[in-house]
Order: structure tokens, then sequence, then C-alpha cells
């Protein structure tokens, strides 16, 4: 117990990080999804770079380095996507997500209808794993930006939420400890 109160302690600082990073997640999650997203991009034309040097290093060298080249191609692209249009990359995640989770509904509704017509008393879970993947499916892809945008605030609200309880058990444990050692 002791260990652990110990541990805590010292991710206090961590927990207090949580908390900001979490808030302005939450208050600012379009401006932090485009400084995210353009931060990738700086990261992709900066590989991108590299890859073109290796490429033209390796023409010298009389190598034709086609691979070096079209990775180059690729990462340039999409880090010039991500510097001029952002909402691009950032609206692909929940698209891609939301088909996956179409999908999962659809796989999932034929055991769920076969389980409300034989009138099995556990349908209800069955139906709401196929029903609730497939309406947040749609929502992803129809809206997928919007969906970025509140995704980056939920998570920035957990944030939060995980920094509170942090604190509040390590004040739990202090208080269970020194009530302990009375």
């Amino acid at each position: 117990m002791r260990q652990y109160l110990k541990i805590r302690r010292s991710a206090l600082w961590t927990s207090i990080a949580f908390i900001i990073l979490g808030m302005i997640l939450a208050i600012y999650p379009e401006m932090s999804g485009m400084l995210f997203t353009r931060g990738l991009a700086v990261v992709s034309l900066v590989y991108a770079a590299v890859r073109f040097y290796r490429w033209r290093k390796k023409r010298l060298e009389g190598y034709l380095a086609i691979g070096d080249f079209a990775v180059g191609v690729v990462f340039a692209v999409i880090g010039l996507i991500g510097i001029f249009s952002p909402a691009v990359i950032l609206s692909f995640l929940p698209f891609v997500t939301g088909a996956a989770l179409i999908l999962d509904g659809i796989v999932k509704a034929p055991a769920a209808i076969e389980m409300v017509k034989v009138g099995n008393a556990y349908h209800i879970p069955v139906v709401a794993a196929a029903v609730l993947p497939l309406l947040f499916g749609v929502f992803l892809t129809a809206f997928p930006f919007q969906a970025a945008t509140a995704l980056i605030m939920v998570f920035g609200i957990f944030l939060v939420i995980d920094g509170v309880c942090d604190i509040i058990s390590v004040a739990y444990f202090r208080k269970y400890e020194k009530e302990n050692e009375e």
C-alpha cells in the first residue's frame, strides 16, 4: 500500500498535466486537431525530404532507387495536404472507423434478428451490440470532421477525469494510511 502511494504521489504532476491537456482538448477541439494534424504533416514532410535525399544520393551512385522516390512522394503529398487542408486528414480516421463500425453492425445484425424472432430473453444486449455500432458508424461516415472534433473533445474530458481520479485516489490513500498508522 505504501509503495502504491509513493508511486501515485510521484505521478501527481502527470495528473495535473493530464487535467490541463484535457481541458485544452475539451475546450478547443478544432484547434487541437488542426495543430496535431499540422504537426504530423511537418513530420511527414521531414520524412519525405529524408527519402528524397536518399533517392538522390543513390541515383548519383547509379542506382534506380524508385522505392525511396515513391515513399518520398507519398509522404510529401500527405504532408502538404496536412499543412494546407488539415480537415481532410483529420476526417479520414473517423471515416474509416465509421465504415468498420457499419460493417461490424451488419455482421451482428442476423444474430440479433434471429434472437428477437425466437423470443430469447437475452436479445437486448445482442440487439444493442448490432445497432449501436451501426448508428455510430453512420454518424462517423456522414460527419467525419464533426466526429473527429467530438472525439477530441471526449478524449480531453476523459483526460481531465483521469487526472482528477488520480489526485482523489492519492488523497484517499493518504487518508487511509494516516488512519491505519494511529
